[in-house]
């Protein structure tokens, strides 16, 4: 349960009381099995925010996450990774504690502004998942989840705020790392599964924009 000021507003977007058991990815022989982890990977049954979730201390202590320090968007490097691991994980129906946002904070008044924060940490978390050992088992969801929120998310964010800015070469820059590690993402099952609107904004991974002004107002003039 979120708590604006005197608003309250559910995290749980009505989701189903059920248990899913999982079976660790090095021992996976059903496609089925595969299918289902890969599920809790590519943001189908549940989000990487940290708000509306609760964690075993032994599952933290095994993957060894830690937030980023000092960085805005910081959810995902902690959250993301335990979904690789987890063997039971049960979504629950109902509102068992408040976590209270007050507007004019620190945390909602620079969202905007510190949108380079977010690519910045899901890069870190590229670099986590890289070095795991399930890495090439789940290439192809660590994929489309990069792409999507290193890439897509920050351009779509940045597009709901006034006051972020996505300075060019950075943008450019943004583009060079997603063809570096996946220069294969077009053949991505999940790339050519999405939405017209989805893809468009990953096709301009192709875009050359020539000026910042460019840039800008592509970005201000997304529709979603």
């Amino acid at each position: 349960m979120y708590v604006y000021e005197n608003r309250q507003e559910s995290s749980m977007d009505s989701i189903e009381n059920k248990l899913y058991e999982l079976k660790d990815i090095d021992e996976i022989t059903d496609i089925k099995d595969m299918q289902l982890r890969f599920r809790f990977l590519d943001t189908s049954i549940v989000t990487y925010g940290c708000t509306n979730k609760i964690y075993k201390k032994e599952l933290i202590e095994k993957v060894n996450v830690r937030f980023p320090a000092k960085l805005k968007y910081e959810e995902p490097l902690f959250v993301y990774p335990l979904f690789v691991y987890a063997k039971r994980v049960y979504l629950l129906n109902d509102e068992l504690y408040f976590y209270h946002i007050r507007f004019g904070s620190t945390i909602t008044s620079e969202i905007g502004k510190k949108i380079l924060d977010h690519p910045k940490v899901q890069f870190m978390l590229l670099d986590f998942l890289l070095k795991l050992p399930e890495y090439e088992n789940c290439k192809v969801v660590f994929e489309i989840y990069f792409l999507w929120s290193f890439y897509y998310e920050t351009i779509s964010f940045a597009s709901m705020h006034n006051d972020a800015y996505i300075p060019l070469e950075f943008f450019k820059y943004m583009q060079e790392i997603c063809w570096k590690f996946f220069p294969d993402w077009e053949k991505n099952p999940y790339v050519n599964a999405l939405e017209k609107q989805k893809r468009d904004i990953l096709d301009t991974l192709k875009c050359k924009f020539k000026s910042q002004e460019e840039l800008n107002a592509y970005i201000a003039n997304l529709k979603y």
